[in-house]
């Protein structure tokens, strides 16, 4: 055989690894939950979270994560019932708000 070399072994890479302290693995869990709290909506976090594994896990595994995105971020008006004074159940009329990161997808 050629080169010498041990054909268990796997071939040596021809450029060492190097790591990349500049790309978004590299944040620890504490920065990027502080990010996370900075996404205009649920709906925004739950489409990040759903990037990879690690930040889903992130996010489930902080209870105090949760509390304060829901602190910052209160439930939208879904809509209101209209004409109380009625003796008869009220239609409910929904709000129908866009979804805040929709211009941002465009």
């Amino acid at each position: 055989m050629h080169g010498g070399g041990d054909p268990t072994q796997p071939p040596p890479t021809k450029f060492p690894k190097q790591s990349n302290p500049t790309t978004i693995d590299f944040l620890g869990e504490d920065l990027l939950l502080a990010i996370f709290l900075h996404l205009p909506s649920l709906a925004t976090l739950i489409r990040a979270t759903l990037t990879c594994r690690a930040w889903r896990r992130a996010m489930a595994s902080s209870p105090s994560f949760r509390r304060s995105f829901r602190e910052l971020h209160p439930a939208p008006l879904l809509g209101i019932f209209e004409d109380p004074d009625s003796e008869a159940l009220p239609p409910f009329v929904a709000s129908h708000r866009r979804d805040r990161d929709t211009p941002g997808a465009q």
